[in-house]
């Protein structure tokens, strides 16, 4: 899954996962979070810096033979760079 976020004022973001197996979020094609291999839902977050425009964002998952749970909440700044 693939689209694109828009940042109006540049600055540290949180960024969280969430998934019940593999599953990577890129955003402007560097990795920023991973849940590598098979494994019950677990959850990550991090702060990344974002500069204002818009940034590509991409969700990689893989999954056992079985329903995937996967998700990546929004965005949002904590503090200005």
């Amino acid at each position: 899954m693939s689209g694109e976020l828009s940042i109006d004022q540049g600055g540290s973001h949180d960024v969280e996962l969430e998934s019940d197996d593999d599953a990577t979020l890129l955003v402007d094609g560097a990795p920023v979070l991973a849940l590598p291999g098979w494994h019950p839902r677990a959850t990550r977050r991090t702060r990344i810096p974002l500069g204002p425009g818009r940034h590509r964002v991409e969700l990689r998952i893989a999954h056992e033979r079985r329903q995937a749970d996967v998700g990546a909440a929004p965005i949002e700044q904590v503090e200005q760079l």
